[in-house]
Formats: C-alpha cells, structure tokens, sequence
C-alpha cells in the first residue's frame, strides 16, 4: 500500500518538489559536460566541386569544397590562386568565386586551415570571348565592319570628343539648347579661363603624363565592352602598311562615299570607312568629302592634340594630328 503526503499548505508542496529536481541537476550537467566535448575529428582530405573550370574574361562562377570525413570538427579553409593575373579567387568559407583576368591557365587551391598539406585544385582556364560585333581580321588585328553608334557599315554612327564615351548623331550637332557644339568650353577634360590667366586639359596632359586613354574613357570599350576598344595611332598606321586603298563615291550601290581598303593578304579581306565629316563649333562639316577616325593615342609634344585616320578622295594620313575638342567618328578593334 502507498502513503500519500498531504500538504497543508502550498509551501509545503513547493518545498518538496525542489528537494527532488535539484539533487538530479547535477547528474543532467555531468552529462552535458561529455556531450559537447567531444574527442576531435582530424581532417583527412579535402575536393572541389569541379576539377577544370573554364570562364571568359571579365565572367566568375563559384566554387564549392567539401571537407572530409563530414564529422570534421575544424572545417576552416583557405583559397588561393597561383596566378593572380590570370584569375583571382574570393573565399567565404567552403565557397569560393572564381573571377576571370585575362588569358590564360591558373590553378585555384583550397587547402585545410587545420593542415595546409591538405588540399584540392581546380584547372582554371581562361580565354578571350568571342568578338560581339561583325569584324575582319588584318595584319594580325580584329577590325570592326562599322563605327560606333552606326546601324550598318554605310551608317556614318556617333561623333565623339578625344577622351569623352558620350556620343551624337549629326542632328544632334549644334549651339541650340540641348545640342553638341564641340568646342573647348563644353570639352569633358577641359577648364576655361577664370580670370587666372590659364586654361587648358585637365586630364592626359603633360602633369599626369598619360598618353593613352583608360579603358573609362574609351568610347569603344564604353559602348561595346568587352575586348573592343579605340585603336592607337600605331595600329592605324599598321593597318595602312597591311591593305591596299581605293576612294568610292558609292560603296556597293548604297551612295554612301568613303575609303575602301583591301588586305594585302587576302584580296576578298575588304574595310569600308565612311566619309562621315566631323562635328566643330556647332556644326557638320565635310560629310561625304572627309573621314576622320579617333585613334586612343595623345600627341606627347601638345596635350591639345590627339592623333587620328583623316581621308578624302585623293589622300590618307594613317597618322593626322587634331585638337581633341573636335568630334570624329570611332572605329573600334577587338584585342
């Protein structure tokens, strides 16, 4: 038979009920204490989601490590390149972001921060995507069949200040309100004269020494993206040593004017610039007579200056010199 405790008061029963929980906590700490200090679990090994990677440049993917055995107690890794120039890598514990360079082949590492003799490769390659825009290749470069801005390879496209992405059409050339002059005082680098007795380029001048336009001031490069950019002046002169030249009032029955130049290679290897004019002081000159094409390069002797391709109907200058202020056409090159 059982006896059951009454309790005269509520005290009482809280009273007990304490005495028979508290003694057993120590027995639930005590197993607590074995729980979570466990033996550790060396790490063994370590592999990488994917053995070969292959990216264009300018693109990532991610990568993924698994450490083994998977009851590992330090699973902390570390990611690294072996050639940063090529592709670089981002670790965020097992994950890393594989971000493509430039061309070539890298080896992306993941290695045990418990043990660094431990880890895993993965073969990165990678390689220059394929040019985005119609192209024929001369004297070993990768020509653009129109200019920037154009439709087709009749179509004259944007006119451009040396130096400045921001494009216009023809119509959009003028004085009015809204419209593209093309002088000095409405030029991207430029600062006027405030009473200081001085004025001139702010950028790519003879303080900076910079020579050659950056890739954020490329037209080209701005438009396209990419491997497309501006070509410098000695590229151009390379193409005029590399094709043959002929001046056509109408180029394939379009009417269009302009410089036709075969390669000296491969006759069926054909370039047609359009006589597109210029932009200057608020107006369109020379369309149909004059092709006048930016090259990337500044004139080291005068920062006012920049070289460019100039035609007409009796003569190139693979190498011509004008003030940057103008707006010329842009052909681009893909390398």
């Amino acid at each position: 038979m059982k006896f059951l405790k009454k309790f005269s008061t509520t005290q009482d029963y809280d009273e007990a009920k304490q005495s028979l929980i508290l003694p057993n906590l120590s027995l639930i700490k005590d197993a607590n204490d074995v729980a979570f200090n466990p033996i550790p679990v060396q790490v063994t090994g370590l592999t990488i989601n994917k053995s070969t990677l292959n990216l264009d440049i300018d693109s990532s993917k991610t990568l993924v490590a698994n450490v083994l055995p998977p009851r590992a107690t330090n699973k902390a890794v570390a990611w690294e390149t072996s050639d940063s120039n090529i592709a670089t890598v981002n670790g965020d514990g097992i994950v890393g972001v594989v971000s493509a360079i430039s061309a070539g082949t890298t080896d992306i590492i993941v290695r045990s921060q418990e043990d660094s003799s431990i880890s895993a490769v993965c073969t990165t390659t990678v390689i220059t995507p394929a040019p985005s825009h119609d192209y024929v290749e001369i004297g070993g470069l990768k020509w653009a069949t129109m200019n920037i801005g154009a439709e087709s390879v009749t179509d004259a496209g944007l006119y451009f200040q040396w130096g400045d992405t921001q494009g216009y059409t023809a119509a959009q050339v003028g004085s009015g309100s809204g419209q593209k002059a093309f002088t000095w005082n409405n030029y991207k680098y430029w600062t006027a004269d405030t009473g200081s007795g001085s004025s001139g380029v702010t950028k790519y001048n003879s303080t900076d020494g910079k020579t050659v336009l950056e890739a954020s001031d490329d037209a080209a490069q701005a438009a396209w993206g990419g491997n497309w950019r501006m070509p410098t002046t000695a590229e151009f002169a390379a193409l005029g040593a590399a094709t043959t030249r002929a001046w056509t009032t109408d180029y394939e029955g379009s009417g269009v004017a302009g410089l036709v130049l075969t390669s000296k290679a491969d006759s069926n290897v054909k370039l047609f610039f359009p006589a597109a004019g210029y932009g200057d002081n608020g107006s369109m000159s020379g369309v149909g007579s004059y092709g006048i094409y930016w090259s990337s390069s500044r004139v080291t002797s005068n920062e006012l200056n920049a070289y460019d391709l100039y035609f007409y109907s009796s003569d190139v200058y693979w190498q011509s010199i004008d003030y940057r202020r103008y707006g010329f056409s842009v052909r681009p090159v893909f390398a």
